[in-house]
C-alpha cells in the first residue's frame, strides 16, 4: 500500500522525515514539471546486472570468433616404428595416426582437451572407427591395423561439438595387396592340401614301380 498526499495544485512537498525510505507521491495537474526534475535523482545511477548478461558475453565472443574456435596442426600417418609419412601401405600393416588440436580462448591458442575426438579409416564405408588418445597438451594419437582389403582409404576426422567450430580432416592413402615375393612359403591353413598333393605324388609313384616291374 503506497500513501498519497492530496493537496492543493500548486503544492509540493518540502521536508521528508529522516526514516522515511520510500520516495513521496503526489497528485495535481502542477507537479508534471517537478515529477520530470526529480525523475533523474530517483534513476538509478547503475543499472543492475541481468541474469543473461554473462550468456550475451559469450554468444557474442563465439559469434565473432574470439573463442570456442578449433585448430588442426600436424596430421601425420607412418608405419608403426617409423617416422617417415608414405603415400601407401600394405595390407595387414600396423600404423599410427597422430594430430594437434588447440582452442583459440582468452586471445591465445590453447591445448583443446576432449575424450570424443575420433578417427576412420574409410574405402567408401568405415573399416576403423577408433577414438583417439590425447596427452592433455592437445596430442591426439592412436594405432590400429590395416584391414586386409586392398583399395584407396581416407584418414577421416569429423569433428562438430556444440559451442564449437567444426573439424574436417581427410587425407587419402592407398593400401596395396602383397607382391608375388611377400606372401609366406607355407602357409599353415594350407597344410591338408600339401598332404593331399604329396599322397596323390606318391600313390603314383607306387603305381607306376608296379605297374613296370610286376607281371
Amino acid at each position: 500500500m503506497q500513501h498519497l498526499i492530496c493537496a492543493a495544485t500548486s503544492i509540493c512537498s518540502l521536508h521528508l522525515p529522516e526514516d522515511s525510505s520510500r520516495p513521496s507521491h503526489g497528485q495535481g495537474r502542477g507537479l508534471q514539471p517537478w515529477a520530470l526534475l526529480e525523475a533523474d535523482s530517483q534513476l538509478p545511477r547503475r543499472l543492475d546486472r541481468t541474469g543473461n548478461a554473462e550468456f550475451c558475453a559469450e554468444v557474442t565472443k563465439w559469434a565473432f570468433h574470439e573463442r570456442g574456435v578449433l585448430r588442426v596442426s600436424n596430421v601425420h600417418h607412418n608405419k608403426a616404428g617409423l617416422s617417415e609419412q608414405p603415400d601407401w601401405y600394405r595390407i595387414t600393416d600396423d600404423l599410427e595416426f597422430a594430430l594437434d588440436v588447440h582452442e583459440f580462448s582468452e586471445g591465445s591458442w590453447k591445448p583443446y582437451r576432449a575424450d570424443d575426438v575420433q578417427v576412420e579409416f574409410i574405402m567408401l564405408d568405415p573399416y576403423q572407427r577408433i577414438t583417439l588418445k590425447h596427452n592433455n597438451e592437445g596430442h591426439y594419437f592412436t594405432s590400429f591395423r590395416v584391414p586386409d582389403t586392398y583399395g584407396v582409404y581416407k584418414f577421416v576426422v569429423s569433428y562438430h561439438r556444440p559451442g564449437y567450430t567444426a573439424l574436417d580432416v581427410v587425407k587419402r592413402v592407398s593400401v596395396r595387396p602383397f607382391r608375388h615375393n611377400e606372401f609366406e612359403r607355407f602357409l599353415t591353413a594350407a597344410y591338408p592340401y600339401y598332404a593331399s598333393v604329396m599322397s596323390t605324388m606318391a600313390a603314383f609313384f607306387i603305381f607306376s614301380l608296379v605297374f613296370l616291374y610286376h607281371k
